[in-house]
């Protein structure tokens, strides 16, 4: 049979803005463009972008990285780029 995990030896959670970032080398612009082409051609990139930053703003605080993420997405919001980029 196998063994049963026990409650007390699980992991405490963490509040999103104590977790570790996806890595320490992780920058908050290589996260920013994952996301802008994994968009879906055509898409609005501002509201897009304002959906991440509500689903953001749900979890304060946020981390350095984090925040930074945010004000790209921010910037997306204000750019004259209206649609994701196009795939060849």
């Amino acid at each position: 049979m196998g063994s049963v995990a026990r409650p007390e030896t699980f992991p405490a959670r963490q509040h999103p803005s104590e977790r570790p970032w996806p890595s320490p080398r992780t920058r908050p612009e290589d996260v920013f463009l994952l996301w802008l082409l994994q968009l879906p051609e055509g898409t609005d990139v501002a509201e897009a972008a304002r959906k991440e930053i509500i689903r953001m703003d749900r979890n304060p605080p946020l981390s350095p990285k984090a925040a930074r993420l945010r004000e790209l997405m921010a910037e997306a919001t204000e750019s004259g780029a209206s649609q994701a980029p196009r795939r060849r």
